[in-house]
């Protein structure tokens, strides 16, 4: 996770960088694109795992709703550790109770 963090890092640096100081074409035109792509994707999933976290007795504080805003699902995966066990969903590898 700590390797997923850095490279995302790496690419919002160099995206920010390149509005200030354009890279060469293609690489100016990708990550003009991926930019919005990439934060609208982020948000969204802060959004969307915002709703379940609270769903699920434990909400998002706003410093984790940057962090996903930020570093997507790898902060995510951080979270999904730290859930209670209860709160993680059973599948099909669960054994039923009762």
């Amino acid at each position: 996770m700590k390797a997923g963090k850095f490279v995302i890092s790496l690419f919002w640096l160099a995206s920010i960088a390149n509005l200030f100081i354009p890279f060469a074409q293609p690489l100016y035109s990708v990550l003009l694109w991926l930019l919005p792509l990439v934060l609208f994707v982020h948000v969204l999933e802060q959004w969307f795992f915002g709703r379940r976290f609270k769903a699920v007795g434990t909400p998002l504080s706003v410093k984790d709703r940057l962090l996903i805003t930020v570093f997507g699902g790898f902060h995510l995966m951080t979270l999904m550790q730290q859930l209670p066990e209860a709160a993680v969903p059973c599948e099909r590898t669960c054994e039923r109770k009762g």
